[in-house]
């Protein structure tokens, strides 16, 4: 059976999350035990007490959202968006350049926060983008499901109300003309996560903000609707500027020796698993 990955130094509610999955996924392997060797018997349990431990793991990572650590050194904050594209493939990575550059400056990316960082490794690799959208994609709905949809939303929320933080406080919104509410029932779960940590980021930076583009200035995509309604460009810059923070941006012109290609590394292919470990199969990597 599975055991869950734990930092005595986490936050609390990220170590509930995992303990939550950890439970889901014994809950997942005793089923596909009971199907296989019991004719059954015993297995609604295990997929009632599959959905119930999912849900407070998705619940405890709205609260993580809300409660991790994301400061950033005072002039050390990096933001990224837009990279090199050829036939699909990555050829400059905007995160991993920004990242990059942020080491050698001794600043940080979302990613490399305290929080961030977790919240990047929490399949036990990184990037777990991929992992935590197979793994909530029930709540999702399905094509039939209405735009209104919320299972996502409500659980999310609920975390996060569960902290007791006011999260339009938390992430700068309070202080917009912005009605809009900080979950979206029309993003992913990772993508929706990470909005909020991304705007709890941009709030707390502190003296010069650094945006790395590794794309060309004069790259159509940059004037591209999708650029411009990306996290950067939507939510990120306006609440550096409603704060007063300076921001200097870098495009592929001056970054000239600091560009960054994808990694290649052999990492899981979460597709069509379900984010459940016990339908990885040995060969299945991307």
């Amino acid at each position: 059976m599975s055991q869950p990955n734990q930092d005595v130094n986490a936050d609390k509610n990220l170590l509930q999350a995992k303990n939550y999955g950890h439970q889901a996924d014994n809950n997942q392997f005793s089923l596909r035990d009971k199907l296989q060797y019991t004719n059954g018997q015993g297995a609604l349990k295990d997929a009632v007490n599959i959905v119930i431990n999912r849900n407070k793991e998705l619940e405890s990572l709205g609260a993580f959202t809300a409660t991790s650590n994301m400061n950033s050194p005072h002039n050390g904050a990096y933001f990224w968006s837009g990279s090199t594209m050829k036939d699909g493939e990555v050829i400059h990575s905007a995160m991993l350049t920004a990242q990059s550059i942020a080491e050698k400056q001794g600043g940080v990316t979302l990613e490399m926060t305290e929080g961030g960082h977790s919240l990047h490794n929490y399949s036990g690799e990184e990037d777990s983008f991929s992992f935590i959208k197979e793994r909530f994609k029930y709540a999702d709905g399905t094509k039939l499901s209405d735009d209104n949809y919320t299972v996502k939303k409500d659980l999310i929320e609920k975390g996060i109300a569960n902290t007791g933080i006011d999260i339009l406080v938390e992430t700068g919104i309070s202080k917009t003309d912005s009605k809009e509410s900080v979950v979206s029932s029309q993003h992913s779960v990772p993508h929706t996560l990470w909005d909020i940590m991304s705007m709890r980021y941009a709030d707390k930076v502190t003296g010069e903000a650094k945006a790395i583009h590794a794309i060309s200035e004069k790259d159509p995509y940059v004037k591209s609707e999708a650029f411009q309604n990306n996290t950067w460009n939507a939510k990120e810059r306006p609440t550096l500027e409603n704060n007063g923070v300076s921001v200097k941006e870098l495009y592929s012109e001056q970054l000239d020796g600091h560009l960054v290609g994808e990694n290649k590394s052999n990492k899981k292919n979460w597709a069509n698993t379900g984010g459940f470990i016990g339908n990885i199969k040995p060969d299945n990597h991307s």
